[in-house]
């Protein structure tokens, strides 16, 4: 008889997520890595080691997050702001890439 896993679940605490269902601020990569939006700031977690990092603070552009989308490699993770703005960041450099501007309205979904 198998034995099942003891904690087959992990509880995550996100304090500040907004509460809008149009928003995507949450996406897991093929990486095994998942992104969470909060306000200003993007944060990975990686279950396998319990690591949380920062990959993005944009509170001095006056701007907030609402979507995030990983790349299909996971090496890219696409972020569209309030102010219209889509960010695509280099997740091994923690660098900016490439700013997509154009929209005049938030950025609700990625793909």
């Amino acid at each position: 008889r198998q034995k099942s896993p003891k904690k087959n679940f992990q509880v995550l605490d996100v304090p500040h997520i907004q509460d809008d269902f149009y928003m995507n601020l949450i996406d897991w990569s093929s990486q095994n890595v998942l992104a969470v939006a909060l306000n200003e700031c993007v944060y990975f977690w990686n279950p396998s080691n319990q690591q949380i990092s920062v990959l993005c603070d944009i509170a001095y552009e006056l701007d907030s997050i609402t979507s995030v989308k990983w790349s299909e490699n996971g090496e890219h993770l696409a972020v569209g702001t309030t102010n219209g703005m889509t960010k695509v960041f280099d997740v091994r450099a923690l660098t900016l890439v490439h700013e997509i501007p154009g929209h005049c309205g938030r950025v609700f979904c990625l793909a």
